[in-house]
């Protein structure tokens, strides 16, 4: 009987602990579900406050009318390029380059990774324009 009496004992005690675990559990889920939660705030790489990168705009933002095939046609456009220069540790820079014309207005915008002192070339193709866009203006940022 005493063996009974110890198992019964001893069962009792497991159960009456994970019976706490339960109810603590169900508690922290009632009071997480109530709070409303934050959105996640996205940072852009190159706007981190670890990054020390410094982009420069090297030389003018030049730009031509061209045909171009795309998804297997050909496509009048814009075609774009801008030099830019890291004159900052090595890091990331972001690039957006703008186009303006009569019919609209466009932009790309591109992050990438540039070593102290390294120099890129960037082509960019806008083929939203047509034939008939008058007076194109173009220009480019570089952040940080």
């Amino acid at each position: 009987m005493k063996l009974a009496d110890s198992r019964l004992k001893s069962g009792s005690s497991v159960l009456h602990r994970s019976g706490w675990l339960f109810t603590l559990v169900v508690a922290s889920s009632v009071v997480l579900t109530g709070c409303e939660p934050k959105a996640p705030t996205i940072i852009s790489i190159s706007d981190h406050p670890s990054n020390k990168a410094k982009g420069m705009l090297y030389g003018n933002v030049n730009f031509r009318s061209e045909t171009r095939y795309i998804n297997g046609e050909m496509n009048y456009g814009i075609a774009t390029n801008v030099t830019v220069r890291n004159i900052g540790q090595t890091g990331f820079i972001k690039v957006t380059i703008f186009l303006k014309c009569t019919e609209g207005e466009w932009s790309r915008s591109e992050e990438l990774a540039l070593c102290a002192g390294e120099y890129r070339t960037l082509d960019y193709f806008f083929q939203e324009p047509t034939h008939y866009a008058e007076n194109v203006e173009c220009r480019a940022i570089v952040s940080p």
